[in-house]
């Protein structure tokens, strides 16, 4: 499993998923596992310290955490409730649904979500602890009881039995659908970048309108396909420019790619297989992706059904 985030004091980084969860319940099991497959995906998350719980008060790092997360995922266990720290991280993430247009997603981990709402069983049982310990008035108490009734009207995952891989797997492909893809750094003060970028878009555009309205059935075929080259000589910014290009259209994509050297790469032995590895490594999230040919490459790629993406050809004239 990935190393889990920092717990400085100070946090600066910004999260593409929060994981809010029972620790005692999930943190080796299912949330473990989870949080691995988040991370094998790209997907940048914030997970707790199993030491950094300590005291009654929820630490203003873990609510920095939460403000600067895109996603926040509850998990709701058996004990979830049982926790203040995990009632209040509820309380701050739907805060920041509302203020900041965070999405929630809920999790229902071997609970029903009824018994969330509704608070009965083991949720009764930790509400009725807590209305004894700070009063079954106070203000605290109903933010949390009014937090878990909002979150669990929400659509979200249960869990009730069965093969918690394929689970996990909805759950991240449900995050990666609204993280965007990773943009290129790109040097600073590029006279006249943004205008051939422009330039290059409007001729993108257009053929690929040409495409998709043409009546002939052979062109219908490939209306979701579009190849640009860009082509001029060495050092004239090709590279820059198909970088820029990229930046500014990737988040439109659910999925997006950029190979470096191709030319380099294909002319090594099995380069092209290397050069599918890569494609599809990217684009899936997975590190070890077996590719025992060019031609089972080609099919894997045609397969895959979440693939989207713009193949961008730059050439250097000799």
């Amino acid at each position: 499993m990935a190393n889990p985030a920092s717990t400085s004091e100070t946090i600066a980084t910004n999260y593409d998923v929060f994981l809010s969860f029972r620790g005692e319940d999930t943190r080796h099991g299912f949330t473990g596992h989870l949080y691995d497959a988040l991370c094998r995906n790209g997907i940048n998350t914030f997970i707790d310290d199993e030491n950094l719980r300590t005291g009654e008060t929820i630490r203003p790092q873990l609510l920095h955490s939460i403000e600067a997360s895109k996603i926040s995922i509850i998990v709701f266990s058996t004990n979830y409730a049982a926790s203040t720290w995990c009632l209040d991280e509820l309380v701050q993430i739907l805060r920041c649904h509302r203020e900041r247009n965070q999405l929630v997603f809920p999790v229902f981990y071997k609970v029903e979500p009824s018994d969330v709402r509704h608070r009965r069983n083991t949720y009764k049982e930790a509400m009725d602890a807590h209305e004894i310990r700070f009063g079954c008035h106070s203000q605290k108490v109903k933010e949390w009881k009014e937090a878990l009734a909002e979150t669990s009207n929400r659509k979200g995952f249960h869990l009730k039995q069965g093969y918690e891989f394929k689970f996990i797997q909805e759950i991240v492909g449900k995050a990666l659908t609204h993280i965007p893809p990773r943009q290129l750094l790109i040097e600073d003060h590029m006279v006249g970048l943004q205008t051939r970028v422009v330039e290059v878009k409007s001729h993108l555009y257009s053929w690929h309108r040409r495409l998709s309205s043409s009546e002939s059935p052979k062109t219908k075929f490939y209306n979701n396909n579009t190849m640009l080259g860009i082509v001029g000589i060495g050092g004239s910014g090709k590279t820059t420019l198909a970088k820029a290009l990229y930046n500014s259209i990737c988040d439109q994509f659910e999925c997006a790619c950029f190979l470096f050297n191709i030319r380099k790469i294909s002319d090594q032995e099995e380069g092209l297989v290397l050069l599918q590895k890569m494609l599809l490594s990217e684009l899936l999230g997975e590190e070890k992706i077996k590719v025992r040919s060019v031609e089972k490459g080609i099919t894997m790629i045609k397969e895959t059904k979440r693939l989207l993406f713009l193949t961008m050809l730059i050439r250097q004239n000799n």
